[in-house]
């Protein structure tokens, strides 16, 4: 199987107006664009689409969309963790069933887990699901802070574990886990820490602004790759504003807005998470003017 690589949107769930269900044409049309924009595969159900307000039955059928509209153009690679073993086996198989090209998986989160715990559950969802699996490290929510040393002890013993999506926000770590890229391959999962990433040799990303940002990105990725590291430092220097704000906001509101910025809307987040505020989502369209402006990479429909 082909190695997963480059940018990977976390893709927003597009709701309808009252939130009540998944607005399926608004989702297809995102994959269409996002494709179109040169991203290199989707993750449907992550954090950024909202997954803990989502019921099973919408996750899988968000993941069955999803894959049927990407029609083999890029791989999907949906995010299949829960609060329990059992239920992320029965996302990863019918993830695996349908032909995805791999699973994402946060540890059980509330109560945090111990590593010897986490250690258990990978192991029992590889040789359930039988597919390509990425970690997700993402203490802020979990509890677990999945270091260097732990996450190569899981790859070196789980074979199924090849990836991992870094979102501890630890720049020395993210350094470490690139550094071992022959064990265990990085995803760089934090927007503001993309061009970083990218000087320090990671070549991968799962965000959430790709929705809205994915030509920088797919340009800031292709300058890494060739060897452009002065075009990497200024296309990243401009796209900061933006991913700043959004981080410093409510996260999914806030890429919603940014998606309704720049001509896609794809409603507001499911209750009780609020839309992002007018003066923000307002700064936040002025802030993405600036970066096409100084970038010239069109992200804005006229």
């Amino acid at each position: 199987m082909t190695p997963l690589e480059g940018v990977f949107p976390a893709l927003v769930t597009p709701l309808t107006p009252d939130g009540d269900e998944v607005d399926e044409a608004a989702l297809r049309r995102l994959v269409d664009r996002l494709v179109d924009e040169g991203v290199d595969g989707l993750v449907p159900c992550g954090g950024t689409g909202e997954f803990a307000a989502l019921s099973y039955a919408e996750r899988r059928r968000i993941v069955e969309v999803v894959l049927e509209q990407a029609a083999g153009r890029v791989p999907v690679v949906p995010h299949t963790g829960a609060g329990s073993t059992a239920a992320v086996i029965a996302l990863t198989r019918h993830a695996a069933e349908l032909g995805c090209a791999g699973a994402m998986m946060t540890v059980p989160y509330f109560e945090p887990i111990s590593e010897a715990e986490a250690a258990d559950y990978y192991a029992a969802v590889a040789e359930a699901a039988q597919i390509p699996l990425i970690a997700y490290n993402h203490p802020g929510s979990t509890g677990l802070r999945q270091t260097t040393a732990f996450l190569l002890q899981l790859a070196q013993g789980i074979p199924a574990l090849r990836y991992v999506k870094d979102s501890s926000g630890d720049l020395a770590q993210l350094r470490d886990l690139i550094a071992e890229d022959t064990t265990i391959r990085v995803f760089s999962g934090i927007d503001s820490l993309f061009g970083p990433a990218l000087l320090l040799g990671a070549r991968s990303a799962i965000t959430g602004a790709l929705n809205f940002l994915a030509p920088v990105f797919v340009r800031t990725l292709a300058a890494a790759r060739g060897g452009d590291p002065a075009t990497v430092a200024r296309l990243w220097q401009a796209m900061y504003p933006a991913v700043e704000l959004v981080e410093s906001r409510s996260y999914n509101a806030a890429v919603k807005a940014g998606c309704a910025a720049i001509g896609h809307p794809v409603g507001s987040p499911r209750h009780p998470a609020r839309q992002l505020s007018k003066p923000d989502s307002d700064e936040l369209a002025l802030r993405l003017r600036a970066l096409q402006d100084a970038t010239g990479i069109t992200l804005v429909s006229p």
